[in-house]
């Protein structure tokens, strides 16, 4: 984490089991707290175990169809809790599967709601029309 002399409080982490949260420059730490619970409560069955207590989380099944928006609503917690003391103008997201194609979306500039952006984007390469195109595109992750 780049937590050096230079940075610009607020630095944090929030590393348990299987999950962690780095940030700098958040407004408090809380913006830390708030992605964390919002995701483990998206995606654990047992999530007030793993909050409290450190446990290792039990993902739901299917969790990975999830992924996305689990994150981006983590984000927009994290965001409605103060997020980047500078404002939050863009923000990317990027999942490597193991068997499938990576998401990797951005906004790239947003006035006002990149949350708002950011799920308008995932919802066109969700959409029917770009996962017939990423159907027909060679891969070596095709069996």
């Amino acid at each position: 984490m780049l937590d050096g002399v230079d940075n610009i409080d607020y630095i944090g982490h929030i590393a348990g089991k299987q999950i962690g949260v780095a940030g700098n420059m958040l407004a408090t730490p809380e913006v830390l707290n708030a992605f964390y619970n919002r995701f483990v409560k998206a995606t654990t069955s047992n999530a007030d175990e793993v909050i409290e207590n450190g446990e290792q989380p039990s993902f739901v099944e299917g969790y990975e169809d999830i992924l996305p928006h689990s994150l981006i609503d983590a984000l927009e917690a994290a965001l409605n809790s103060g997020g980047d003391k500078r404002g939050t103008y863009s923000a990317s997201l990027r999942i490597e599967y193991p068997n499938k194609a990576p998401i990797d979306i951005r906004v790239d500039w947003s006035e006002d709601q990149v949350i708002l952006d950011l799920r308008k984007v995932l919802s066109k390469i969700e959409g029917e029309s770009f996962q017939s195109f990423l159907s027909g595109v060679p891969s070596s992750l095709k069996g």
